[in-house]
């Protein structure tokens, strides 16, 4: 069975890989996910029915909490896939075909991971459709629903023709600059809250790409590393390829995380303490367990386990370093008064957690699960 030029699995491989699953073979992460995603739905229940007041820890001094860190980390690995399908396709394509379905499948549903966050946030995903019917191109949040439309589009139709084994080096072009309009305009919508210091910089969409990139990057590099045994030569040829991107990745990362810390700690206006409050989790996370020990290990450690290793390593920290960046731009309040404290804390509530924890889920359940049916497997029809 056919659609779109693609090769579906059939009824009997659907049968047999839910009946593995049912029987207790599906394998450990498939299971976790599965787990984490029906949380995350209690959760998404509990947010629609109860409202937010009863569920998530934001408020008016901290509008942005767990569910956009949640939204901004997954749509990054998501973009970062993209740059990581690109450069696979441009410099390594004869090694990196038989694993660009995968990667490539895996950023669409961590962009859908990630608006699974978002949505949770927004109130009224009703009323989405708004977007196009009162657009607001002054508003770089209004350009993100056009955007992130355009991505999913041409990503869609990116694996679509990956697997009718049609792609190209031009088609991987196409995603890789919708990509990056899509995720600097990201990093724009808060480079230009100047309220917010931790916020406002011109850097700030640098500063995205280049994470997203390292994270995602770490992303495919853990798919390529399981993969490798599989592919022979070409598997160890793609080791030493997504390692030398990391080292790359990480590279870029120490030298705009270092920039960053030290021009917010030389500003003087008001709000700008907030580097010093900070100093210490961006020194320790952002710059030392983000950048510097991943460099080292994986300069001395080579080989697919520690590939897989240092990848997660690295995945946890730029979680714990998108957190701290999202919720530390409101640690000093704009406005001071009686009862507004100094320095606004905030802590997620169980049902936020949950939200991060379906929105990642999602995605990993349904890239183990397309993978057990063998659809992200990649026929060469040229």
């Amino acid at each position: 069975m056919t659609f779109l030029g693609i090769e579906l699995p059939t009824k009997e491989e659907f049968k047999n890989t839910i009946g593995d699953i049912v029987r207790g073979k599906g394998g450990f992460l498939l299971y976790l996910s599965l787990l984490g995603l029906i949380l995350g739905l209690i959760s998404v229940a509990r947010i629609f029915i109860l409202g937010h007041g009863e569920t998530v820890n934001t408020n008016a001094q901290v509008p942005w909490g767990l569910q956009i860190v949640t939204y901004i980390y997954l749509v990054l690995i998501s973009t970062g896939c993209t740059f990581a399908n690109f450069f696979g396709m441009i410099l390594n394509q004869k090694n990196y075909l038989p694993l660009a379905p995968k990667v490539v499948f895996f950023a669409i549903l961590t962009a859908i991971g990630g608006m699974f966050g978002l949505a949770t946030e927004l109130g009224h995903t009703e009323r989405l459709y708004m977007w196009f019917l009162s657009p607001q191109p002054k508003s770089p949040m209004w350009w993100m629903s056009v955007w992130y439309t355009l991505e999913l589009a041409v990503l869609i139709y990116f694996f679509i023709e990956l697997k009718r084994g049609h792609a190209s080096a031009n088609h991987a072009w196409i995603v890789f600059i919708v990509a990056i309009i899509t995720h600097s305009t990201l990093g724009a919508l808060l480079g230009v809250v100047e309220q917010r210091f931790y916020f406002y910089s011109a850097l700030m969409p640098i500063y995205f790409l280049v994470f997203a990139y390292t994270t995602g990057v770490a992303a495919s590099a853990i798919i390529a590393a399981v993969e490798a045994p599989k592919l022979g030569r070409a598997g160890e040829n793609l080791v030493e390829f997504f390692r030398k991107m990391l080292l790359v990745g990480l590279g870029l990362a120490l030298l705009l995380g270092f920039w960053r810390i030290v021009v917010g700690v030389y500003g003087q206006i008001q709000g700008a303490e907030v580097f010093e409050l900070t100093l210490g989790s961006q020194i320790v996370y952002g710059l030392v367990l983000g950048t510097i020990i991943p460099l080292i290990l994986l300069y001395y450690y080579k080989g697919p386990k520690a590939l897989i290793l240092i990848s997660l390593f690295i995945m946890i920290i730029q979680f714990k370093t998108r957190y701290d960046l999202v919720v530390g731009g409101f640690k000093v309040p704009v406005w001071r008064a009686y009862t507004i404290p100094e320095y606004v804390q905030y802590t997620p509530s169980i049902d936020e957690i949950l939200i991060f924890i379906g929105g990642t889920s999602l995605a990993l359940f349904l890239y183990l699960f397309a993978d057990k049916l063998n659809f992200l497997t990649f026929k060469d029809k040229t």
